[in-house]
């Protein structure tokens, strides 16, 4: 899951590189692009490992050991699949929160 995310968004980094088309970028992306692919490649990896780490965390509960994980990455920039444990079998959805009093972030279903 980590490896193959990773190669995805570097690629991702890649491909604005060389099209120099950065309308869609937030500020951040257009920074890391600035800095060059060695500082893309270590803050993806990063990035990927809080964020595995974060998702277990979660879980591990749930679940137990986790075993099995099959979860891709979403659109929203958060994670959806499925993670079989020791102790059974979650589906995972990550969507967009937020509303009038608190601010957008990403909040991860756990059935």
């Amino acid at each position: 899951m980590i490896e193959s995310q990773k190669q995805n968004d570097i690629e991702w980094f890649k491909n604005k590189m060389e099209s120099n088309d950065y309308s869609d970028c937030t500020p951040q992306e257009i920074h890391m692009i600035e800095s060059g692919i060695e500082e893309i490649v270590k803050r993806v990896t990063l990035d990927a490992k809080l964020r595995l780490t974060k998702l277990i965390s979660q879980i591990k509960d749930k679940t137990g050991e986790v075993i099995t994980c099959t979860v891709e990455k979403n659109n929203n920039g958060g994670y959806d699949g499925e993670i079989t444990g020791t102790k059974r079998t979650v589906h995972i959805q990550t969507i967009v929160a937020g509303g009038a009093v608190q601010q957008l972030h990403h909040r991860t279903l756990i059935k």
